[in-house]
């Protein structure tokens, strides 16, 4: 029993070493004559596949080694394979016969294979037959192609070949007239930093991109057969008028991706018929001469993100000029926010009655150049990602039959904003900010409007309202299900009510806050008044009530009880008013000032930083100083005590300290008697003097000064609106 399991085991492993070594065609994908057997590790090609198949895709596999044995399975006469695509297979040898049985191939593909290149030449001998097509030999590590390599193709049909991403340095065109059928090369991301071409070829499309090259030449430099040729990603810094002197009769032209710098004048005007040209994302194109891209024949041109400012002298407004057969221009993704209307019409000026198909998408544009409305066949105008805010339909050519104007800064759209023929046109709208409010109901009604369902390229997530806050994200078509014309109506006569009510306030409290700000100049005005009531001065013989009236700060008060008292009443018998003291209790503080000054024959100023940051001792100078000005009589002596803050140095008190002599105080007993002394001593010499001072220098505005309080406290906030 143990035997018979044992034998079963071992039956089964072997069957299972059997399979997997041929493959198991039940694996593969078969779809009527196609087959794809891609990424089995298969070794061979099975034998279970279809007699019917023309296309096999075997790539990502482990075949190895290529004998003529390799292929029987689907040689003819048992299959008639068109196609055969054994790319990345470690193929490392390829005998001389291997495809002679394939007959019928069209199309090979040998890609990343590390094929010896002398097996590779000696087997294009069993491909040189009329029906092979195309050729792929891509990624092959091929290095150098010699003189003879496609000798042994001269008899085939080849009309494709593709090299690319091998490591050529340089290639010389020649190594192709083998090939008579020729009419497309791709030898794009080799290292090409040098190409020799020849004129003796059938060759219509050349691919150079992503290579090295810099400029073209050769010796016989005339490839009059290139119709398409591609320069995209190599080393071209300057596009000249005899740089595609090689290629003559070249129709299209891809020169994107290159480190461009300028394009000299009439750089492409050598080309006759030249159609397409492309020159997009060269970010260090610095320069566009004059007529740069005149040609009477070119159909198509795209500036397409070269970040080109449009409103620099380095690029010519007149590089289109002879462009007489231009029809799609592509300018998206440049700098047009400093565009000026005298530059946009010098540069469309040449093309505005032939272009078909108009991009100025991503331009930072938040105006609409007006020189579009003057394109007299414009059917597409492309305007996305720019700033538009709004729009109007005088801006749009009557021609238009597609606006694109997603992703703007739009919010809103009424009937003014969009061409009146709308069922004719597409708009696309998608993405902009719209302010879902009533100012959008007439937009709604039409974007919802089943007359309007080719219109607007409607989406759930591109047309969504992005404030107010609370209808944000929701998409438009359900906003609109919840706003109407009535509810519109009855929201504006309420919001015009507001309007109204909102005006009246503002407006009553300006008012409001005038006569609050000005209060202390009707104060003052009102102090005018009462000086009448009160009586004048007395005249200059007349008996005063005090002898010097004494304007100091409440927080120097100290200074005055232990200094002033005792040095000018007690010592030298001297009479002052002082507001604490000599005040009438009850009334009104103005009128207190106006009395005291009334009754004092001379001013003391007890200038300090206290009495700088005070508004009330700020008013009492400016009553003094209005007195000395309107009478000119009586005295004035400064008492400094100490530096003033300039935080608090208003003019009135810069003109003071700078016009008149001030005494400084010290606590030094030697300078604090001298102090006391000229304090006396000037007093008693105008009185013995008996008459007219200086008159008192004040500020040039002469402005009425306002304390804001009765208090201390609030004297801070008024320091800076005293101005005598």
């Amino acid at each position: 029993m143990l035997d018979k399991i044992f034998k079963c085991c071992v039956l089964l492993w072997i069957t299972g070493m059997a399979l997997s070594s041929v493959g198991i065609s039940e694996k593969c994908q078969i779809y009527k004559t196609f087959t794809n057997c891609t990424g089995r590790n298969l070794t061979r090609i099975p034998s279970y596949l279809p007699p019917n198949i023309t296309v096999l895709q075997f790539n990502d596999n482990n075949l190895g080694n290529l004998t003529n044995q390799t292929f029987v399975n689907i040689s003819y006469p048992r299959c008639r394979l068109i196609r055969l695509n054994i790319e990345q297979n470690h193929i490392n040898y390829i005998a001389k016969d291997t495809f002679q049985n394939l007959i019928f191939l069209r199309t090979l593909i040998l890609d990343i294979n590390r094929v010896a290149k002398s097996s590779l030449t000696a087997a294009f001998e069993s491909l040189n037959h009329p029906a092979l097509y195309r050729l792929s030999l891509n990624n092959m590590s091929l290095r150098y192609i010699s003189e003879d390599f496609f000798h042994n193709l001269n008899g085939s049909g080849i009309s494709a070949i593709s090299m690319r991403v091998n490591d050529l340095r340089t290639f010389n065109v020649s190594v192709l007239r083998p090939l008579p059928n020729l009419r497309s090369v791709d030898i794009s991301r080799n290292f090409i930093y040098d190409i020799r071409l020849c004129s003796n070829t059938g060759i219509k499309t050349l691919n150079l991109d992503f290579n090295r090259l810099s400029l073209i030449h050769g010796d016989d430099c005339n490839m009059p057969t290139i119709k398409k040729l591609r320069l995209m990603h190599n080393d071209i810094m300057y596009i000249y008028k005899g740089f595609f002197r090689c290629f003559p009769n070249v129709e299209r032209v891809y020169l994107s991706l290159n480190p461009i710098i300028k394009i000299y004048d009439h750089a492409f005007f050598s080309l006759p018929n030249l159609k397409v040209l492309k020159l997009e994302n060269i970010c260090g194109l610095s320069q566009i001469g004059e007529h740069a891209f005149s040609n009477g024949n070119l159909t198509t041109i795209s500036l397409k993100n070269n970040n080109i400012q449009f409103d620099s002298a380095f690029y010519s407004p007149d590089m289109f000029n002879g462009c007489t057969n231009l029809q799609r221009l592509d300018l998206s993704g440049n700098i047009m926010i400093k565009t000026g209307h005298e530059y946009f019409n010098s540069l469309f000026e040449p093309i505005k009655h032939t272009v078909t198909n108009l991009s100025l998408s991503d331009n930072i544009l938040r105006t609409f150049p007006k020189a579009v409305t003057l394109f007299t066949n414009l059917t597409n105008l492309h305007f996305a990602s720019n700033e538009l805010t709004s729009l109007d339909r005088d801006d749009f050519p009557p021609t238009l039959g597609f606006i694109n104007l997603y992703d703007n800064d739009i919010t809103s759209v009424n009937e003014y904003s969009l061409p009146e023929n709308l069922e004719d046109i597409v708009v696309d709208l998608g993405y902009n900010p719209f302010e879902c409010t009533c100012e959008l109901l007439w937009f709604l009604e039409v974007f919802t409007n089943e007359r309007f369902n080719n219109t607007f390229k409607k989406s759930g997530e591109k047309y969504i309202c992005a404030s107010p806050s609370f209808q944000r994200g929701k998409n438009l078509t359900d906003f609109a299900k919840t706003i109407g014309w009535q509810s519109c109506l009855l929201a504006s006569t309420t919001s015009l009510i507001i309007m109204f009510a909102s005006s009246f306030l503002v407006i009553l409290i300006i008012v409001g806050s005038a006569l609050y700000y000005y209060r202390w100049h009707f104060r003052y005005f009102l102090f005018l008044l009462r000086r009448h009531r009160l009586g004048q001065r007395p005249g200059a013989t007349a008996e005063f009530k005090y002898d010097a009236f004494l304007c100091y700060s409440g927080k120097d008060l100290k200074w005055v009880l232990e200094q002033a008292i005792p040095e000018l009443e007690e010592q030298a018998n001297i009479k002052l008013c002082l507001n604490q003291r000599d005040y009438e209790l009850g009334g009104l503080r103005a009128d207190n000032i106006v009395r005291c000054v009334n009754d004092s024959r001379r001013f003391i100023i007890v200038l300090s930083d206290n009495f700088a940051s005070s508004g009330w001792c700020l008013f009492e100078l400016a009553v003094i100083q209005r007195q000395l000005r309107s009478e000119g009589e009586g005295f004035l002596v400064i008492a400094k005590l100490g530096a003033i803050d300039q935080r608090h140095m208003t003019d009135s008190l810069f003109h003071l300290i700078t016009t008149r002599e001030c005494i400084e105080y010290s606590e030094e007993p030697r300078a604090r008697e001298l102090f006391w002394t000229q304090v006396v001593q000037s007093l008693r010499e105008e009185t013995s003097a008996g008459g007219s001072v200086p008159h008192p220098v004040t500020s040039a505005r002469g402005s009425v000064p306002h304390p804001v309080a009765n208090d201390e406290s609030s004297e801070e906030t008024f320091v800076q609106q005293i101005q005598v």
